[in-house]
C-alpha cells in the first residue's frame, strides 16, 4: 500500500515487473516481450513436463497447450518445440491438429518413438484403426534400437499406446 508525504491513504499498486525477455527499463512506447532462446527453451520443458504425463487436469494441459502455441509462433521450425505442441493437441483432444503438427515435426526430428506413438494414438482416435496398428507395430520396430530400447519416457509412450489401442481390440473380441 503506498501512502502519500502526508500519511494519507493511496491506491494500492503493483511495482513494475519485467516479463519474459522485457528490460527492466521502461521505454517511450508500450513494453514488448521478446523471449530469448533460452526463455522458450525454459517455458518448453515445463511443459513438457506436463504434457507428457497423461494424468493432469484438463486446465493444466489447456495452459501447456497456450504456452506451447506461443513458443512455436516465436520459433515455427522447432521440431522439439512442434512436438510439445503435438503432444499438448492430443491431451486437449485435438487428434488431427496433433497429425498435422506432428508431420511438420517430422520435418525436423524424424521417427521418433514419441512421435510415432502419438500418430498411432491420434489415428486410433479418429477410427483409423489400420493406420494406428501400423503406426504401433513401427514404434515397437524403432523401441528395439539404440538409443530407443532403455529410454524410459520413450517406453512410457509405448505402453501408453499399446494400452490404448491394445485395450480397444481386446474389447472387441
Amino acid at each position: 500500500m503506498n501512502t502519500s508525504d502526508t500519511g494519507e491513504r493511496g491506491k494500492d499498486t503493483l511495482p513494475d515487473v519485467p516479463h519474459v525477455g522485457q528490460s527492466s527499463e521502461p521505454s517511450s512506447s508500450c513494453y514488448s516481450i521478446t523471449p530469448t532462446a533460452d526463455d522458450l527453451h525454459r517455458l518448453h520443458q515445463f511443459c513438457w513436463l506436463v504434457v507428457r504425463e497423461p494424468l493432469h487436469a484438463t486446465m493444466t494441459f489447456r495452459l501447456a497447450h497456450c504456452v506451447m502455441e506461443t513458443i512455436c509462433r516465436w520459433q515455427p521450425d522447432n521440431g522439439a518445440f512442434l512436438c510439445g505442441l503435438a503432444l499438448a493437441q492430443f491431451r486437449m483432444g485435438e487428434y488431427q491438429s496433433t497429425l498435422d503438427t506432428l508431420a511438420r515435426s517430422e520435418e525436423f526430428i524424424p521417427g521418433t518413438p514419441m512421435s510415432l506413438a502419438f500418430q498411432a494414438m491420434a489415428h486410433h482416435h479418429l477410427g483409423d484403426r489400420n493406420g494406428s496398428w501400423a503406426l504401433l507395430g513401427r514404434l515397437q520396430q524403432v523401441m528395439l534400437l539404440l538409443p530407443w530400447h532403455n529410454d524410459a519416457e520413450a517406453s512410457g509412450f509405448l505402453r501408453e499406446a499399446q494400452t490404448l489401442i491394445l485395450a480397444k481390440a481386446a474389447s472387441k473380441r
